[in-house]
């Protein structure tokens, strides 16, 4: 399945021949529109969310949830977190180098990056400069909730699970942990 075009056919075949009930159907979880329009035949499916204001149980999701209903009159959505955590990450690393934002003096800093954020604990995998974070593996259990409240979480995994192998190639290669 991929992301452009309408996928809710696709959706209604797998639950019309009873593929949902013979296996698990797995699919990365959209945002909470997506969700809404075009999910409704995909109930029961599991798959991977990177956000959902439900899933994260912690105070700085809190208070993004709380300011951004405050602001926007809905919750915040799929791609809400990850600004938030740029955001996060930047000034972090702009206050650790007295505002000096040339690569020199960011580079360094941000090779140790760790930080807590709306999802937990996220960090900077020195070696390629990977951002390492949690990731959820859900299982959509509606999709008509007024507070696009969709979700069972199955897993939360952290930052050391969810880390890809370090792939630099050539002279960088050395970079990578053994």
């Amino acid at each position: 399945m991929t992301w452009a075009g309408n996928f809710t056919p696709l959706f209604t075949q797998m639950q019309q021949l009873g593929l949902f009930k013979a296996m698990t159907v797995a699919t990365g979880m959209g945002d909470n529109q997506a969700l809404k329009a075009g999910y409704a035949n995909a109930l029961d499916s599991v798959g991977v969310s990177v956000y959902h204001y439900t899933l994260p149980k912690n105070a700085i999701n809190d208070w993004l949830i709380a300011k951004h209903k405050e602001k926007y009159g809905t919750p915040p959505d799929l791609f809400t977190e990850g600004g938030f955590t740029a955001a996060q990450l930047l000034v972090a690393a702009l206050k650790e180098t007295g505002g000096d934002a040339s690569a020199d003096k960011l580079i360094p800093v941000l090779e140790k990056a760790a930080f807590d954020g709306p999802k937990g604990k996220y960090m900077v995998r020195a070696a390629d400069h990977v951002f390492l974070q949690p990731l959820y593996l859900v299982k959509l259990v509606n999709t008509s909730d007024a507070d696009f409240k969709f979700f069972e979480l199955l897993q939360e995994f952290g930052p050391e699970q969810t880390a890809p192998p370090c792939a630099l190639t050539g002279d960088y290669a050395s970079r990578c942990p053994k």
